[in-house]
């Protein structure tokens, strides 16, 4: 343990406490999830305007197979508590990964998910990467790199990613989930 006063959790904005050393045993709920992830800005914040991983977390769902949709919402869910850290940076951090791997897969069963993810899921992740990319960042060519395996056009098509506030992006993200779950708040 390495935090100042020795205790390996955090407090949730719901008063519950995730605890990076069991989380097979939190309770949280979407509410937290959807919280958290819309207070968190993509890419370091490395943005035009602020955007949200609850909003980014959205544009997911909407991207994968209907079948899909509800892991491709949650498909981040994990970084509410472990914060959204930069790919390249995840890369190179393989100690985070595997605590990423813990923290995530309790999640997932909680929601009953299939884990690790469905490919179609990441590939989805990936066409909004290169969407928010397109609308959000100033242009960098080698960024443009790496997608064939993606529907190019697909993505073309895809309206302009309007950001949205922080509570926006937070009903935005449960209102998808309900819609999903059939109300259910899990």
């Amino acid at each position: 343990m390495s935090s100042i006063d020795g205790r390996p959790d955090i407090l949730l904005v719901s008063g519950k406490y995730f605890d990076y050393l069991h989380p097979e045993n939190n309770e949280y709920t979407i509410f937290d999830i959807a919280h958290h992830l819309s207070m968190l800005c993509r890419f370091a914040g490395a943005v035009l305007k602020f955007f949200s991983v609850a909003q980014h977390s959205f544009i997911v769902s909407r991207l994968c197979p209907p079948e899909l949709a509800l892991p491709g919402l949650l498909h981040d869910m994990a970084e509410m508590a472990l914060v959204d850290l930069p790919r390249p940076l995840k890369y190179i951090c393989p100690d985070y990964r595997r605590i990423e791997e813990r923290v995530e897969f309790p999640m997932f069963r909680k929601f009953g998910l299939s884990y690790p993810m469905d490919p179609e899921v990441k590939k989805a992740d990936r066409m909004a990467l290169w969407i928010e990319q397109r609308d959000l960042m100033p242009i960098h060519q080698d960024h443009w790199t790496g997608f064939e395996e993606l529907d190019l056009e697909a993505i073309q098509r895809h309206p302009t990613i309007v950001p949205l506030g922080p509570e926006d992006a937070r009903d935005l993200f449960i209102g998808e989930y309900n819609r999903l779950t059939n109300g259910s708040l899990g």
